[in-house]
């Protein structure tokens, strides 16, 4: 195959471009790349898990996918992974109704956000710069302190663009006090497609999330093919007990 930096290379985008997008004349497929993540030097495989279809409950389901997560960062030449509920570039979205701290709705006003269940890695793994606070840690489990971080599209409309690090918001419209802690804030990004506006995010930690199939991304500095094969090793075992991988 040929890597995108030598495609670049020779195609020359243009000085202010951020961003790739694929059209597949064969099928309807699109996809884009953020330049930084075309560029990098290494390889990057994205592969979903649904243990559910195996009747795995929230904390058996939950173990598996930290398992999962261990098992790849171990593996030789891997230098990033994580895991989102759901991922970007999968054409798949979920959002809700939320409540930040001290902002007034107007009347009929919807109050809500993209909610997108992440693990500790996640925006470094996926070249997201984190502006202020920081990102989740293992710490971040189910039963601790509910936390959050959130993208430029929510400070600016729920915080009126201040550094939101440190403020309260809720998952849910409700008359109770916000409390879960916004812990960080991330640059805005593209989740789906390129043409689309870029909306309110609020990121939860995955333990703390509902229990539902997850996308796994990881970055390994070895060509694509080896790559494969070093991840399907990994999740190995996990194939070999029926848990659907794919």
């Amino acid at each position: 195959g040929v890597r995108f930096a030598d495609l670049l290379a020779e195609v020359k985008p243009l000085a202010n471009a951020r961003a790739i997008r694929f059209v597949s004349a064969e099928r309807p497929y699109e996809d884009s790349l953020t330049l930084d993540q075309a560029l990098a030097p290494d390889a990057m495989l994205a592969f979903g898990m649904d243990p559910r279809l195996n009747g795995y409950d929230q904390n058996r389901g939950i173990n598996l996918y930290s398992d999962v997560l261990l098992r790849l960062r171990n593996t030789p030449g891997v230098t990033a992974v994580a895991a989102a509920n759901p991922g970007p570039l999968t054409s798949s979205g979920r959002g809700g109704n939320i409540t930040a701290e001290g902002y007034q709705a107007k009347e009929g006003e919807y109050t809500g956000a993209a909610i997108r269940g992440v693990t500790p890695g996640y925006f470094a793994a996926l070249f997201i710069p984190m502006i202020a606070g920081r990102e989740f840690t293992d710490k971040d489990a189910k039963g601790a302190p509910q936390v959050a971080i959130v993208n430029e599209a929510f400070a600016k409309k729920y915080f009126g663009g201040r550094n939101p690090v440190g403020m309260k918001m809720r998952f849910g419209s409700s008359n109770k006090p916000p409390d879960v802690e916004i812990v960080g804030l991330a640059r805005d990004y593209k989740h789906g497609d390129l043409r689309e506006e870029i909306e309110p995010a609020a990121f939860m930690p995955l333990a703390q999330d509902t229990f539902e199939a997850v996308t796994f991304y990881v970055r390994a500095n070895r060509d694509e093919a080896r790559m494969g094969r070093a991840v399907r090793e990994a999740v190995g075992p996990d194939i070999d007990i029926g848990i659907d991988v794919h």
